[in-house]
């Protein structure tokens, strides 16, 4: 039965996945288009600046998706950066709560880097596993080799691409810029839900 739930829920990610991409393709290329339209004529300076950030987003998009098609280890990679920001940015009193809690299992550290070692590879084994994240993991490198990706699905996962490193920019801008040098916020959008529901879970 866990089996078969496992299956629906991925699943169900694939449907709205879809969804969502089809949307923010269709968006996208409104977008892209805008200049040759009647409608981008109203207000042409914010048309063609639309534009202008779309083709510098998605410079930077191309470039982080080759090196994943090309060697997945840049997912492991960019994890590693993200997850380790975050728990040199925890709260003091959250981190102590999370020593405590292994503590009372048994399991003692000698130092602070042997448990921030760990509690990495916990939270990196437990994005990994998320259905939603492997889902698009393999949507990015399909790219490269199967036809069957519309151009408006590209469109779509450029979008949504675009939008999580807005929402990482403007949430913690120390992060964005830290992922931003070498193009890494762009595929923030992966693990972004499981970051989500991950605060959730420390969070109680």
């Amino acid at each position: 039965m866990t089996s078969m739930n496992k299956l629906f829920d991925e699943m169900g990610y694939g449907v709205w996945d879809v969804v969502t991409s089809l949307f923010n393709g269709i968006l996208r290329t409104l977008d892209d288009i805008a200049p040759y339209t009647s409608w981008g004529d109203l207000n042409p300076e914010r048309t063609y600046n639309q534009v202008k950030i779309n083709d510098e987003e998605d410079k930077r998009a191309w470039e982080i998706f080759k090196k994943i098609i090309r060697d997945r280890n840049q997912i492991i990679k960019t994890l590693k950066k993200i997850i380790e920001y975050k728990i040199k940015h925890m709260n003091y009193q959250k981190f102590k709560e999370i020593e405590d809690k292994m503590e009372e299992k048994g399991v003692k550290f000698a130092t602070k880097t042997q448990l921030n070692r760990i509690i990495t590879d916990k939270i990196l084994m437990y994005i990994i596993n998320d259905a939603s994240v492997s889902l698009t993991i393999t949507r990015i490198c399909s790219i490269g080799a199967s036809s069957m990706l519309m151009i408006i699905n590209i469109q779509g996962l450029l979008q949504t691409a675009a939008n999580a490193s807005h929402r990482l920019r403007l949430k913690d801008p120390g992060l964005w810029y830290q992922l931003s040098t070498d193009g890494s916020d762009m595929i923030y959008f992966i693990f972004e839900d499981s970051f989500e529901q991950l605060n959730t879970i420390v969070e109680k």
